[in-house]
């Protein structure tokens, strides 16, 4: 947050600058709209870095042991394995009904068809 705080200070006096070398009224105006613009730039850019550095952050939980590994369960694991297997949701529409009701059709099938066959 310093940092960012830091670079739109910066950016602003750099404006001030810019703003008093012009003579014009047409200039200062064009400098004020360019100031502006390169001011709101870099706070997006910080806030944009503390959003990813937050995030960054929540995958560092108690099981954390350095070097982008956690261990958990009685093993190590990776970043990519630990976020999909402890933090990542599963999509709301993954089908997992539909996977269910057709495994349990053709189960259902299946006993059908072997209860026919003992009749024959």
């Amino acid at each position: 947050m310093r940092e960012g705080a830091r670079e739109v200070q910066r950016e602003k006096r750099e404006a001030t600058r810019e703003i008093r070398r012009c003579e014009t009224r047409e200039c200062a105006r064009r400098e004020i709209r360019e100031g502006y613009r390169e001011v709101n730039r870099e706070r997006r850019e910080a806030r944009r870095e503390i959003r990813r550095e937050i995030a960054e952050d929540y995958y560092r939980d108690q099981y954390y042991r350095g070097a982008d590994r956690w261990y958990r369960d009685g093993r190590y694991w990776d970043r990519y394995e630990y976020e999909r297997r402890y933090y990542r949701k599963r999509d709301r529409d993954d089908n997992d009904f539909l996977k269910g009701a057709v495994v349990g059709a053709a189960a259902v099938g299946i006993a059908v068809a072997i209860a026919n066959s003992d009749k024959d």
